[in-house]
């Protein structure tokens, strides 16, 4: 009885540190990220709006810059 109790105790150690260690990497990879650019290389969400977006696990929120002269050229396509 003894020896399967701590064989049990064992596992569920085994168990928990396997657990920690899976589940705690993405969010040491998430504090690195600062930027759209970073955060879409990291392989996180991207939403397809105008400007894009990528959120990283912990909810952290990047837009992509806005494409230079974009209002620019739909002004120019507009008639006033």
């Amino acid at each position: 009885m003894k020896c399967f109790l701590y064989s049990l105790v064992g596992i569920l150690a085994l168990g928990g540190v396997s657990y920690f260690l899976f589940f705690s990497e993405p969010a040491e990879m998430a504090r690195g990220v600062d930027s759209f650019e970073v955060c879409v290389e990291a392989g996180y969400f991207v939403i397809d709006t105008f400007p894009r977006q990528c959120q990283t696990p912990e909810g952290d929120v990047f837009f992509e810059d806005e494409p230079v002269g974009v209002h620019g050229e739909m002004r120019q396509a507009i008639p006033e």
